[in-house]
């Protein structure tokens, strides 16, 4: 069955340029073409050159942008994101990269990691703790919400979700 896209590319798409400042996200929401609803008034602000990750009982699809600069396609309903890292961008944007890895190699790209996310403003979906601990902030979604947000220390001190 063909849907109706709900969302129409402008005839002449803004290209981005270096971002500086902070990173906002005002009111957002999400949901799949099924329905599974994702992200539900969500609000975050992220400063430049932050680490911050989104851990909770969600799935996302991330893909490399596709040729045209296009980061969403409403026909499959998924977000495509950028993820050339040979083109020094200032935001990085993640999908746990390790989650597949046995202990020695996660070790390794972690390593790695810490390099390549040095001065990005970096989000990361995380299903995995051990690969976020020393992110700056970890945001933890609970029903498509910010249950509760804050380092790991301040996560763990608390004993929160």
């Amino acid at each position: 069955m063909q849907t109706e896209p709900q969302v129409v590319e402008v005839a002449k798409p803004v290209s981005l340029q270096e971002i500086i400042g902070e990173l906002r996200f005002e009111h957002v929401a999400y949901r799949y073409n099924n329905g599974v609803e994702v992200l539900l008034d969500f609000n975050l602000t992220i400063k430049a050159g932050k680490r911050v990750t989104i851990v909770g009982p969600m799935t996302w699809k991330i893909y490399p942008a596709s040729a045209s600069g296009s980061f969403y396609n409403p026909q499959q309903g998924e977000f495509y994101f950028c993820t050339h890292v040979f083109m020094k961008p200032t935001i990085l944007l993640l999908n746990e990269a390790t989650s597949a890895l046995d202990t020695a190699s996660e070790l390794e790209v972690q390593q790695a990691m810490e390099r390549l996310l040095l001065g990005r403003t970096t989000i990361a979906v995380a299903h995995r703790l051990s690969t976020i601990k020393d992110y700056d902030v970890i945001v933890v979604l609970e029903h498509g919400r910010i249950r509760e947000m804050g380092s790991h220390d301040e996560l763990m001190r608390r004993q929160g979700a």
